[in-house]
C-alpha cells in the first residue's frame, strides 16, 4: 500500500478514506450477521493498518 502511495497511484489521504469505507463495511457486515466472527476482527484490524498509515508524515 506504500507503494502506492510512492508511485503517486494514490494520495495518502486517498487510500486512508479506501480503508475507513472498507472499515465501515466490516463494521455492518458484523452488524448484519455477515460472518460474525471474522468481520469484527477484518475491522479492527483495518482500522490498525488505517492508524498505522496515518501515522507516517513522509509518504
Amino acid at each position: 500500500m506504500i507503494a502506492l502511495i510512492e508511485h503517486n497511484v494514490l494520495t495518502k489521504m486517498q487510500l486512508v478514506e479506501a480503508i475507513d469505507t472498507a472499515i465501515s463495511t466490516k463494521r455492518k457486515m458484523a452488524e448484519d450477521g455477515q460472518d460474525p466472527e471474522v468481520s469484527p476482527i477484518a475491522a479492527g484490524l483495518l482500522a490498525a493498518l488505517q492508524t498505522s498509515i496515518a501515522s507516517f508524515a513522509n509518504i
